[in-house]
């Protein structure tokens, strides 16, 4: 086994065993959590270009947590004093052309996009960076999850021109945990042009930056509570 695949192995399994703790914390003798795989996938543009250059995986992590926000909202009131509350979710980066047996492997992004057969149908996941996601929803919320999540793809389309279809999936076993977790294969052995990207990340986000900072995800989250508190006065 090489080095590249150990550090793999060993990544992953730290994350199978993070979820898990995280599913026994919520558990009790009568309720338990459920995981969901998500799949969202991105027109291949930037938003309000018309050059089709594939959006980079960055811009990806940062649209779904655009929706991770929203979903809060949508999930439980005061979310952002409910942080233990707020679904566990590792995000993973998938690409084109990815199973490294194909002659694509060794094309830059922008080559492999205009050489993928598939660049004509946004919706597929083989068009652009596209982005799996394991998260966890604690008992509490389960009920919430299953009756919003029929109007999920919709939320997510209405967030930005560039999102463009969203799945999900209950995994009901542990077996069907760790078959999923394997749609972040990406980072097993990361083509060159992507070498040096962060290829996955993990929402909620850690309270670790100074309090004068501001980032991108408290910004959404500030926005995500003014949406949430203009509705409820509407009411």
């Amino acid at each position: 086994m090489d080095q590249s695949t150990l550090r793999y192995d060993l990544l992953i399994e730290n994350h199978l065993e993070h979820l898990k703790r995280e599913y026994h914390r919520l558990s009790t003798d009568t309720i338990h959590p459920q995981f969901w795989f998500l799949t969202v996938t991105f027109l291949p543009i930037e938003a309000k270009r018309d050059d089709h250059i594939p959006i980079p995986p960055h811009r990806c992590f940062v649209l779904f947590e655009r929706f991770y926000v929203r979903l809060l909202s949508r999930l439980m009131n005061n979310f952002e004093r409910k942080r233990w509350l707020q679904p566990l979710t590792f995000l993973y980066i998938d690409y084109p052309f990815t199973k490294r047996e194909k002659t694509f492997a060794t094309l830059s992004p922008i080559e492999q996009f205009h050489a993928n057969p598939f660049h004509f149908y946004p919706e597929h996941p083989e068009t652009t960076p596209h982005i799996h996601a394991i998260m966890l929803i604690a008992p509490q919320l389960v009920e919430r999850f299953e009756a919003i999540r029929a109007s999920l793809a919709n939320l997510f389309q209405s967030l930005g021109p560039a999102n463009c279809t969203l799945h999900t999936a209950s995994l009901q076993t542990h077996d069907d945990l760790r078959r999923a977790i394997f749609s972040s294969k990406l980072l097993k052995r990361p083509p060159r042009s992507l070498s040096d990207i962060d290829l996955y990340t993990v929402l909620p986000k850690a309270k670790s930056e100074p309090v004068y900072v501001k980032s991108d995800w408290e910004r959404e989250l500030e926005a995500a509570l003014r949406e949430s508190r203009a509705s409820s006065a509407n009411v």
